[in-house]
């Protein structure tokens, strides 16, 4: 399922002759980041190719996340348009944050850094560093190390495991 997804996002960019690393650099920037490293197997990008811009389009958005994220969320939770779904996020993020909040930078770091995790990853890590006002550096530091634990895992199992599994 996930794999069709990215196909089709790897599909509707090509149109636009768009070279492989900017497209996986595209994906991990998204909510989606976890797709990166799929995509870069679909497209067989390297190993070392996908995992530095998976990292740095993982990466990249944390700060705004995390700086912006409450600030933007009250503004359009008023909204008649967006307010619902805002006010879903959030309570998604308030459930998943619990645990988080005491694990602190630990937590953090796990949550992010296990890929594929249902509403997880670090879009949900840096909302909910965000939440719990966990310190910016220290928010930061945990989601970068989570991101870079992460595609280190999925690398794994996208581009190391099948080659031995299936040669």
């Amino acid at each position: 399922m996930v794999e069709q997804f990215v196909q089709q996002i790897i599909e509707f960019l090509g149109q636009y002759n768009i070279p492989s690393v900017l497209v996986i650099f595209l994906i991990s920037m998204s909510p989606f980041s976890g797709a990166g490293i799929i995509a870069a197997a679909i497209l067989q990008v390297s190993a070392l190719n996908a995992f530095i811009f998976c990292s740095i389009g993982g990466i990249l958005p944390m700060p705004f996340i995390l700086l912006f994220s409450n600030k933007v969320f009250e503004k359009f939770r008023r909204s008649s348009f967006l307010g619902k779904t805002i006010i879903k996020i959030e309570e998604r993020t308030k459930k998943k944050s619990s645990k988080i909040k005491k694990a602190g930078f630990w937590g953090l770091l796990l949550f992010v850094g296990v890929p594929f995790l249902p509403m997880g990853g670090p879009w949900m890590g840096a909302l909910i560093a965000a939440t719990i006002r966990l310190p910016f550096k220290r928010a930061f530091v945990a989601l970068t190390g989570g991101i870079l634990i992460s595609n280190s895992l999925s690398l794994i199992f996208t581009h190391f495991l099948p080659g031995l599994i299936f040669n």
